[in-house]
């Protein structure tokens, strides 16, 4: 691809992000604009998975960017229901971008978690992060989901006592276990690290 056009495409994603993530109390209006771009653009993806892969660097870019919306407009109650149909397209992606991108994908859901998600909002993240461990040859973004699901087995009794709650502790546990057949020690380790601090912890709770 030529790389000017590729280069003014970026550059021009790169712009409209940051000015969403900026309009404050004009999101509401801009919103249903970009957020239809947005979803042209990672519907082509899914669709055309040959033609996305002949411009890497504007894919990247485009998960990166959608992933920056989700996580500055997540506590937008009006919008964030859109923002996860943006994420679920992410979370679709064919096997090879889905893999190739897998380590951006789950720094970003490490920071995303962070928000005040509805329950639909963490169940995406689960499949996400245990659509990463499907990759084992990608070790760096094995241990990047892991980090991400670090975020519940730190201890922190009240995160664990909320998707106990909601449901979803289940879930955690299942994802978390996917990365235990890991060939990497690492990940492996990690994972059974997680279990470790977080089954007891959980089991408790349950008998609260």
């Amino acid at each position: 691809a030529d790389f000017r056009a590729i280069a003014d495409a970026v550059m021009a994603l790169e712009m409209l992000t940051n000015a969403t993530c900026s309009a404050h109390e004009m999101t509401s209006v801009v919103w249903p604009q970009v957020c239809a771009h947005f979803e042209r653009l990672l519907q082509f993806v899914i669709q055309s998975p040959q033609l996305a892969a002949e411009c890497p660097q504007f894919m990247e870019r485009l998960l990166v960017n959608t992933l920056r919306l989700c996580i500055r407009l997540a506590s937008d109650p009006e919008i964030v229901q859109s923002l996860l149909s943006l994420l679920q397209y992410v979370g679709d992606l064919p096997a090879q971008q889905f893999e190739k991108n897998a380590e951006r994908i789950a720094c970003g859901l490490g920071v995303l978690v962070k928000q005040d998600l509805p329950p639909s909002g963490l169940r995406l993240v689960f499949a996400m992060l245990g659509r990463v461990a499907q990759f084992p040859r990608n070790s760096a973004a094995c241990l990047a989901a892991l980090d991400c699901l670090g975020y519940w087995t730190s201890g922190d009794v009240a995160l664990l006592t909320q998707l106990f709650t909601t449901k979803l502790h289940a879930t955690l546990l299942s994802t978390i276990s996917s990365f235990t057949f890991h060939s990497n020690a690492a990940v492996s380790g990690a994972a059974l690290q997680h279990l470790t601090r977080t089954v007891p912890v959980i089991a408790a709770a349950s008998h609260l």
